[in-house]
């Protein structure tokens, strides 16, 4: 395959011989010959044909057992229940256009992960595994994109090492076990990138990978709207500008949005042939205002950098060798710094620069940037093991941080073990046993890592690599699910009223709008009726509807609900559960209409006689 010219920067240079030029000219020289190097097949590890079969089982294994196991943990409060009981309404209505929640159309959102949820609730059946299925699978996905994809950029090695540093990022294992759009996301523009990368880093374009690329992009879009597009084409055609290449064609770029307009676009239309004013709203409302006002999500300019650092970790503790990697300028670490890493780095810098520009923050938007930064982590740890860097500070990382992050990984454990103990219940429910072996495992790899017992070559990492798939085994498979389990009010307060459930009795939320989905969810055969604070009114209306109703009400509301309900009702506590008071109302034969509080709550729990 052809390669970029550095020297051949005429191309992006203004005619004449302003500062600008000089400028751009600089840039561009810097970036490509200094900063950078042209990629050279002969750097890297060589791996056999045979050892990159054994190597992608390894790691399609190792993805399984940390992302697939024990998904059926209670959903979360509110994204979690949100996402799975839209897409639950669109399994039961069949209507793939709009998306409804509660029974009121949802379009903050596109499509495509209700699209993906539903349809494995009709394969596997409703439930919370069949909910966390798709973003588990889209962030295995996601590795094996890196995998695939990034090892035609860097070599098999490095991508292996970087699709391995992916699994030890314990924020994106959590991600891939979480219901929401943005692991999904990530799975599409780490498509789009590299294959739009893989497209454009030789001098004629490469169709079909550039098809694939806006294919993805597409998707993206139909996931999370036109995010996806911020994202993929400001880096793509950037790189080609910094690596002194000609400019992409403006034919190219119309014939990449036609393929992507054609993926994403007719649901758009359709949605605002059924809802009148949907563009408008969409477009302005959930990405310009949110971009610029943040809503109720504004955070300081500096927020992603501790984001990054703790959702990345233990693979963060990496980042000072990495920036030694990427800063140092000697003869024998730059040849591993090619312009295919700079366009990591340029793609995963974006993305964080994107966000942080916008008002809005929250710590999923930046998970499509982990990808590209754990390639990177990956080429750096290829030329770390290798032995053929003489930096002194990559030289004591390769000999010296496998015993510093085993000792790093015992405190961990220790830390989690105790707080499972005295504050989840951890002994009773069993897991002893486990946290005193994961303890026992990093001891031991510590003990021989000391004693030199595991120090040839890339033993000591391996000893390492062992200890952090376990580590990150136990933590998102067995201790996640439980602290994610204690923020579930689902169960507690459907306990309180399994009779009434039994005899299909509607439930009324009020003030209940983050737990009225996963009421919904679990109890989906009957109707949830989900009211704001100030609809009381509207409350009192559906409860003289039905002769009985579960009614589920914030506890600072209970007096004004109580103050507004007519003489037929009667409202009798079955009992609290933490700040949701739960009862029945049931009505009377009707003598009066008037509102009449001072008998409608009963001062018995279960009931009136």
């Amino acid at each position: 395959m052809s390669r970029h010219n550095p020297e051949n920067t005429g191309a992006f240079q203004p005619h004449g011989a302003g500062a600008i030029a000089r400028l751009t000219g600089g840039v561009v020289l810097w970036w490509s010959q200094v900063f950078l190097s042209c990629p050279d097949p002969q750097v890297g590890l060589v791996v056999d044909r045979r050892a990159r079969c054994l190597g992608t089982l390894l790691l399609i294994a190792l993805a399984g057992l940390l992302l697939l196991p024990n998904l059926s943990y209670p959903l979360i409060d509110p994204d979690e229940s949100r996402y799975a009981e839209i897409s639950r309404e669109m399994l039961d209505s069949g209507d793939l256009i709009v998306p409804t929640r509660l029974g009121k159309p949802y379009l903050d959102k596109p499509p495509l992960f209700y699209w993906l949820t539903a349809g494995s609730f009709r394969l596997f059946g409703v439930s919370e595994a069949s909910a966390r299925l798709i973003p588990a699978l889209a962030a295995l996905g996601t590795v094996l994109c890196a995998l695939l994809l990034g090892s035609r950029f860097v070599g098999y090695a490095a991508a292996w090492l970087g699709s391995l540093a992916i699994l030890s990022c314990f924020g994106f294992l959590i991600s891939a076990r979480f219901v929401f759009i943005d692991t999904l996301l990530t799975l599409f523009t780490t498509v789009g990138l590299l294959a739009g990368h893989l497209a454009a880093r030789s001098t004629a374009l490469n169709r079909g990978w550039w098809a694939i690329s806006a294919i993805a992009c597409g998707l993206g879009v139909l996931a999370k709207g036109p995010v996806a597009a911020a994202l993929c084409l400001p880096p793509i055609a950037f790189n080609r500008w910094l690596t002194g290449s000609r400019a992409i064609r403006a034919r190219d770029w119309a014939v990449y949005g036609a393929i992507a307009g054609v993926v994403s676009v007719p649901w758009f239309l359709l949605v605002n042939i059924r809802q009148p004013g949907f563009l408008a709203e969409f477009f302005w409302t959930h990405h310009v205002s949110r971009f610029v006002s943040g809503l109720s999500h504004a955070e300081p300019w500096w927020y992603y950098a501790p984001v990054l650092f703790v959702g990345m970790l233990p693979c963060s503790i990496l980042f000072p060798a990495v920036a030694a990697f990427l800063l140092d300028r000697g003869g024998t670490v730059r040849p591993w710094r090619t312009w295919d890493i700079g366009f990591f780095a340029l793609a995963a810098g974006w993305t964080v620069l994107l966000f942080t520009l916008s008002s809005g923050k929250l710590p999923p938007y930046v998970l499509p940037a982990v990808p590209l930064i754990c390639l990177i982590v990956g080429r750096g740890l290829e030329a770390i093991l290798s032995g053929r860097v003489d930096n002194r500070f990559l030289r004591y990382v390769r000999h010296r941080s496998p015993q510093h992050l085993v000792l790093i990984l015992l405190g961990a454990a220790l830390v989690c073990g105790s707080f499972d103990m005295w504050n989840l219940d951890g002994a009773a429910s069993g897991r002893l046993p486990r946290w005193l072996a994961l303890v026992g495992c990093c001891t031991l790899a510590a003990f021989v890592l000391r004693l030199g017992i595991f120090s040839r070559k890339i033993a000591p990492w391996s000893v390492l690599a062992f200890v952090v798939a376990c580590e990150m085994g136990m933590g998102v498979v067995d201790f996640y699910p439980r602290l994610a389990g204690l923020r579930s009010k689902v169960d507690p307060v459907l306990n309180m009223c399994q009779g009434q459930i039994e005899r299909s009795v509607p439930i009324v939320c009020l003030s209940l709008t983050s737990e009225a989905d996963s009421f919904a969810f679990h109890v989906a055969e009957r109707r949830v009726h989900s009211f704001e604070a100030g609809e009381v009114d509207d409350v009192v209306n559906v409860l003289c509807a039905e002769s009985e109703a579960i009614v589920l009400v914030k506890t600072t509301s209970v007096d004004e609900l109580r103050s507004r309900l007519h003489t037929t009702l009667t409202l009798n506590e079955i009992g609290r559960y933490e700040h949701i008071f739960v009862g029945t109302c049931t009505k009377a034969p009707a003598r009066g209409s008037e509102p009449n509080g001072s008998h409608s709550l009963s001062p018995y729990p279960f009931g009136n006689d």
